[in-house]
């Protein structure tokens, strides 16, 4: 991928059972201690943690409860609505107050040892004088691992952490930019940042002006799609639409909590939670030809496949080739 150097980090065997967040952490300043990072040759490091991810103890990591414990309220309301059964990562029950509560204060435990490492990495920065002329960004690639989050369209699994800090290029305040944005604006925006020549058009819109204190001129629409399930979104400021291309189970198999019906629409200015579907309310007519509208003008501008019918999986491909094989035995 165009790394000058690929450490092996928490991949490791010898690491696999202590904090790999930790020890990642500890290869960076390493990194720096050793000459990386100097004034006269600008770096690009890209350190990635296994920590949020399931099982939350792995590596020798302790729940944590020292601030409580934090039951997202979506989580809360649908146990309570039975909008599922089981969470398939630990095979707790989530009616169970108590198997519920362990299990988040595991992933509490999980976080608060990813927090641990980005405070060595920072203070590695500070050490070495860094701090100030160093673009720190962190981000996550899907929501948070609980039932109606991670694999879903909703808003907790669509939401991803993006924080930025780089007082010498301006960014600093704590400021917090509400507008809604898409994954593909963070490279466009990246760039603009740094001044980095790119010699080919961009997908998305760089944000840098909003990061540097201007007006926050967030997206009209943005889009979701999670490939293995054929799941789709479109989010406005005030609505949400869900669509699945393939057919299943009320339920998911995971017990996650996903309604599997063909279609959705949730109105997030009463419904935050996204617990009550008004796809088939009729006052909901236009909202639901407006988003539909939305996410099919933007699946024919990316001549999505799926629009021309059905994707093949690699198992029908496999089954279809033994077929050809047989016919002409």
């Amino acid at each position: 991928m165009g790394f000058d150097a690929v450490n092996p980090g928490e991949s490791s065997p010898a690491n696999r059972n202590s904090k790999m967040a930790i020890n990642t952490a500890e290869t960076f300043r390493i990194f720096l201690e050793q000459g990386g990072g100097g004034d006269s040759k600008p770096f690009y490091a890209q350190i990635g943690f296994f920590e949020t991810h399931t099982p939350y103890h792995h590596g020798g990591v302790e729940p944590d409860e020292s601030k409580g414990v934090w039951i997202p309220p979506y989580v809360e309301e649908a146990a309570g609505k039975h909008l599922f059964k089981r969470h398939s990562s630990r095979g707790a029950d989530a009616f169970d107050p108590v198997a519920l509560r362990r299990f988040v204060a595991e992933l509490q435990g999980s976080l608060r040892c990813a927090d641990e490492a980005v405070g060595i990495i920072l203070k590695a920065l500070r050490d070495r004088g860094l701090a100030e002329n160093t673009l720190v960004v962190f981000n996550t690639d899907h929501g948070v691992e609980l039932p109606r989050a991670k694999w879903t369209m909703y808003d907790a699994g669509l939401r991803v952490a993006f924080i930025l800090r780089w007082p010498g290029g301006g960014i600093e305040g704590g400021r917090v930019l509400d507008g809604l944005r898409s994954n593909v604006d963070f490279l466009p925006t990246l760039v603009e940042l740094t001044g980095l020549p790119v010699g080919h058009h961009l997908d998305g819109v760089s944000f840098a002006p909003a990061l540097r204190g201007g007006p926050d001129q967030g997206r009209d629409e943005v889009f979701g799609l999670f490939v293995n399930e054929e799941l789709y979104g479109v989010r406005t400021d005030r609505y949400k639409l869900i669509r699945f291309f393939q057919e299943g189970s009320e339920f998911d198999a995971q017990g996650n909590g996903i309604l599997r019906r063909p279609v959705q629409l949730y109105d997030l200015a009463v419904d935050p939670l996204e617990l009550h579907d008004v796809s088939g309310d009729p006052a909901y007519a236009d909202a639901l030809a407006e988003m539909n509208r939305r996410l099919w003008r933007w699946m024919e501008s990316v001549d999505d496949p799926v629009l021309r019918g059905p994707i093949p999986t690699p198992f029908y491909q496999q089954a279809r080739a033994d077929f050809q094989a047989w016919a002409h035995r």
